[in-house]
């Protein structure tokens, strides 16, 4: 496990991290282009946390949202969902402090993402990854956040 820190606003944020998704951008150098996603819960007084790429994270969402605008009930959507198509919530989180999740909705929208191509853009590990990081989190009472770099 890493630890990862980063100051913004001078307050100091600390994040041991099981998974680092990020790669170096090939034109700047910079993980992820600097938008890196954190999601994470505290265990301890430590935060543990998965780092992925935020951009293509919207990727695989808007790769979704396109395949199955059509035929879905939108109103049957979790949260999750619902916020990253909307721009609210958890998507528009510029906060290190995080934003809490549902755990079992973020669950469900995972599921949901498994079944488009999402491969263009992420992984299936970093989905698992994520999937068992709520699942810890759940499984000890801790609050899922998620914060947007």
């Amino acid at each position: 496990m890493q630890t990862h820190e980063i100051v913004s606003d001078g307050q100091k944020f600390i994040f041991n991290v099981i998974k680092n998704f990020t790669e170096p951008c090939p034109e700047c150098g910079v993980p992820a282009c600097g938008k890196e996603d954190i999601l994470w819960y505290e265990d301890k007084n430590r935060r543990i946390a998965i780092i992925f790429d935020g951009g293509y994270f919207d990727l695989a969402g808007e790769e979704f949202f396109d395949k199955n605008i059509k035929t879905m009930e939108y109103d049957t959507l979790p949260i999750f969902m619902k916020q990253w198509n909307e721009a609210r919530g958890w998507s528009s989180c510029w906060d290190y402090n995080g934003y809490t999740l549902f755990i079992d909705d973020f669950l469900e929208a995972m599921e949901l993402l498994k079944s488009c191509e999402m491969g263009k853009w992420i992984t299936m590990e970093e989905v698992l990854s994520m999937e068992d990081l709520a699942n810890n989190a759940k499984s000890i009472g801790a609050k899922l956040k998620i914060g947007r770099g």
